[in-house]
């Protein structure tokens, strides 16, 4: 897959113009993984709208580790860590997806960077 960047300003509509810019990249994924990869993306996205920093926020996706596409949400924030969420709590489900449902994801250090990887199809 060729590396993809997608800037979006950081607003409400922002969510959903980087589900449809991810769609663009699921050629590579089976149908269940295309539609995880753009609920991620929204949740993430979210995420950034609600809690991030800076006027835009970047989508990236590129080949991840074996066999994988990788996304990776980022805005200008100074980063975080992952908070434990509280089982009572109605809203703050997006990373609880993200980590049952992604491969694999994490937080890079130093910014406000959220990752995740999807298995390609046939991996």
């Amino acid at each position: 897959m060729a590396p993809r960047r997608f800037e979006f300003t950081r607003d409400p509509q922002a969510p959903a113009a980087a589900r449809r810019a991810v769609s663009e990249v699921c050629d590579g994924l089976d149908h269940q993984h295309a539609d995880v990869a753009r609920l991620l993306v929204s949740e993430l996205v979210t995420n950034s709208v609600q809690h991030g920093e800076g006027a835009t926020v970047t989508v990236l996706a590129h080949d991840g580790p074996s066999g994988t596409m990788r996304c990776e949400i980022i805005d200008e924030g100074g980063g975080f860590v992952p908070p434990q969420r509280a089982t009572q709590s109605v809203g703050g489900w997006g990373l609880q997806l993200v980590a049952r449902l992604a491969a694999r994801w994490g937080v890079s250090d130093g910014s406000t960077c959220v990752w995740f990887d999807l298995p390609l199809a046939g991996h």
